[in-house]
């Protein structure tokens, strides 16, 4: 997600590469699935160049008060579907953003452009700004549900996402020979993404990696990689913490290897695909999955 977002100055150039949605249920239905795969999100506000990142989170309904027999009173879940407020098509909420001064800048910005993943491609989505809305006590953003999104060729590489907790993880190394057992956030063919523990001067741009990918029922990876991107972005489970997401991309020069680690890539997606239409079928959610 390395593309700058519309300017006048490239909008022809864009029309060339890009497809107009204006179908509120197409829009709908994927801004419900980049909700479930926690995607990061990208934001961006009027006539500034500085590219913000953020989370779809959920409009959860308050939690309900039960008395028990002994006349405690304890909270509970209310009856709610997964998403389900974005069946409204009024309002899409963020968690708050990466850099912090974005959150005070899209108060003063009568544009907001929010894009996100969507298989090889991206979305861009042209809002406004709504307010502050307190769901259970954390504050969100609220934007406007986009009229008409456009579907961006990126030509990137699709990644699987690790929606649950489970042994896969990434042993990284630096340069300098420290070492450190990550939380492997995505994977593709062509490269991960961790959760960084390291201070960025520690891991600039360009630095070499190696890297030791351990996934359950596969033998163990020894990988070399470049890191390319650092994103600082809310956790999923928290938006209260903060986390650098670190991008690398691999350099694979053993074919057999390579092969290997398709097999592993492939079976984290099943996995995730799995998960992501149970808990849709769970939340009557038609997914925008990529084939």
């Amino acid at each position: 997600m390395s593309r700058a977002f519309t300017s006048k100055s490239d909008i022809s150039e864009l029309m060339k590469e890009c497809r107009i949605i204006s179908d509120a249920n197409r829009i709908q239905r994927h801004l419900q699935t980049a909700l479930l795969e926690e995607e990061v999100v990208e934001v961006q506000m009027q006539d500034r160049s500085r590219t913000f990142f953020t989370r779809f989170v959920d409009n959860l309904p308050p939690l309900e008060e039960f008395t028990e027999e002994d006349g405690s009173v304890v909270l509970q879940e209310p009856e709610y579907q997964e998403s389900s407020y974005l069946l409204e098509r009024k309002l899409v909420l963020i968690a708050p953003m990466e850099p912090i001064n974005g959150n005070a800048l899209i108060r003063r910005s009568q544009q907001v452009f929010f894009r996100f993943p969507i298989g090889t491609n991206s979305l861009e989505c042209e809002s406004r700004f709504l307010g502050i809305q307190s769901v259970r006590g954390n504050p969100f953003i609220s934007l406007a549900f986009p009229s008409s999104c456009k579907e961006l060729s990126q030509r990137r590489y699709y990644r699987s996402k690790l929606l649950t907790k489970d042994s896969s993880r990434v042993i990284v190394h630096l340069p300098d020979k420290e070492i450190a057992a990550c939380t492997l956030l995505d994977i593709g063919i062509n490269g991960l993404a961790f959760e960084n523990p390291w201070p960025l001067a520690r891991l600039p741009l360009g630095t070499p990696v190696s890297l030791l990918l351990e996934v359950p029922n596969f033998p163990d990876y020894r990988l070399d990689g470049v890191v390319l991107s650092h994103i600082n972005c809310r956790k999923k489970k928290d938006c209260h913490a903060v986390s650098c997401r670190c991008g690398v991309q691999f350099s694979v020069a053993d074919l057999n290897v390579a092969q290997q680690l398709e097999k592993a890539v492939a079976a984290i997606q099943r996995n995730h695909l799995r998960i992501l239409r149970e808990r849709a079928d769970e939340a009557g959610i038609e997914l925008m999955l990529p084939l």
